[in-house]
């Protein structure tokens, strides 16, 4: 459901969308860092559906960074 964290959440994956394509270096960087935490990164795909057919790691990664800005708990 929305709440009041759902446009921050949303605005997020803008941000990350834009990172990609004007600062792809800055984003292999976030990427890289994210993948560190394996166990959240693969919990958060799990809770998004995560089909490889339709998404691919960069979804998890925004997904994943738009919670972590989005909510007061990751988790």
């Amino acid at each position: 459901g929305m709440n009041a964290e759902t446009a921050v959440h949303e605005y997020t994956h803008l941000w990350v969308r834009a990172m990609r394509k004007h600062n792809p270096n800055a984003w292999r960087s976030i990427l890289s860092l994210l993948r560190k935490n394996e166990d959240l990164f693969n919990k958060v795909k799990v809770e998004m559906g995560f089909d490889p057919a339709r998404h691919d790691e960069n979804d998890g990664a925004s997904e994943m960074i738009a919670r972590y800005r989005g909510c007061r708990s990751i988790v």
